[in-house]
């Protein structure tokens, strides 16, 4: 019995590099690796080993979002009624 390393497909190491190198994005990795074998557990902690380091964008510093909204407007609902002509002729089925 081998180790871990060989019952992973090749392709997922290289396919690993181009994700630390920014030549593909974690999605991709994510489907390549889906695709060689590589269960969706393994593949997550595969692509957090192998993922860029880059900063998290700063905070936005202009005004709340809820200033540019549009508030108003008209809400048009409908639905098909029955003709309810005769008590004995009503049916609940749809006709």
């Amino acid at each position: 019995m081998g180790t871990d390393k060989e019952r992973i497909h090749p392709f997922v190491a290289k396919a690993q590099e181009q994700l630390a190198d920014g030549r593909i994005s974690r999605r991709e990795f994510l489907r390549l690796a889906s695709l060689m074998g590589v269960s969706a557990a393994s593949a997550w902690i595969l692509a957090a080993c192998g993922a860029p380091t880059t900063p998290a964008p700063a905070a936005p510093t202009t005004a709340p979002a809820a200033a540019t909204i549009k508030r108003g407007g008209v809400l048009k609902l409908g639905m098909y009624l029955q003709a309810i002509d005769h008590p004995a002729r009503l049916s609940w089925t749809e006709g």
